[in-house]
């Protein structure tokens, strides 16, 4: 014969509970487990959509940096040539490393070194500057475009028409720029003419808003330019 403890007191130190009312807290139901996993997937959706964010942000940072750097080299070449390097146009047969960072800034050792592009596997950062250049390594003329009326506008609009080109750097408003391709590396060798690259702002990556970025002629470089103008 079963016997059950009627004082109260021992009832509750032990934890009594009647078999009738324990059934009904035996564990989670299915639905309970499927809501918990919903949640534990939204939430790890949301913590790697946020590493991913600070990841792009640590290397956009970083490619600022270096390409400040960079821009001393070109100050240090001005200084002693009383003139930026030339820009070099397409090399090879598709011409991914041009707008090369120029090496001339290396040989007279104004730079310690040329950093590769974090964002294009291989080739360096992007430089241009108006007036004499080398196409293949022969002798140019090196076109710039910059939007008309700058720096009160500085082309944010798709206008292309509000652009204009430059071929002499004592005349250009922008003396040289330095760009890297962006996180969407989506930018090719003849881009830098037809699309006006990379004074412009509607071509420029912004910051906090990837998508829109890439509506951007699906282009979004990050850019530095001779008078302190940099993208976000």
């Amino acid at each position: 014969m079963r016997h059950e403890n009627s004082d109260p007191h021992v009832r509750e130190a032990v934890g009594y509970m009647s078999p009738s009312r324990g059934n009904c807290n035996a564990g989670f139901t299915l639905v309970e487990l499927l809501a918990v996993t919903a949640i534990i997937l939204i939430l790890s959706s949301l913590l790697m959509s946020a590493i991913r964010g600070v990841r792009l942000r640590a290397r956009v940072v970083k490619v600022h940096a270096e390409l400040k750097s960079l821009s001393e080299g070109l100050m240090i070449y001005y200084n002693g040539w009383e003139r930026y390097p030339p820009a070099h146009k397409p090399c090879g047969v598709e011409g991914e490393h041009s707008n090369k960072y120029p090496p001339e800034a290396l040989e007279q050792r104004c730079v310690d070194m040329i950093p590769k592009d974090i964002f294009n596997d291989g080739p360096t950062y992007k430089y241009v500057a108006p007036g004499p250049g080398r196409w293949n390594n022969a002798p140019t003329v090196v076109d710039i475009w910059v939007p008309r009326n700058y720096p009160d506008y500085q082309g944010e609009r798709y206008n292309w028409n509000s652009d204009r080109r430059y071929s002499s750097q004592e005349k250009s408003p922008v003396k040289w720029a330095l760009w890297s391709v962006g996180p969407f590396s989506q930018v090719r060798w003849y881009d830098v003419d037809n699309e006006h690259l990379p004074v412009p702002k509607r071509s420029w990556y912004r910051r906090g808003n990837p998508r829109e970025s890439r509506k951007s002629v699906g282009i979004g470089i990050i850019t530095r330019l001779s008078n302190g103008r940099i993208s976000p």
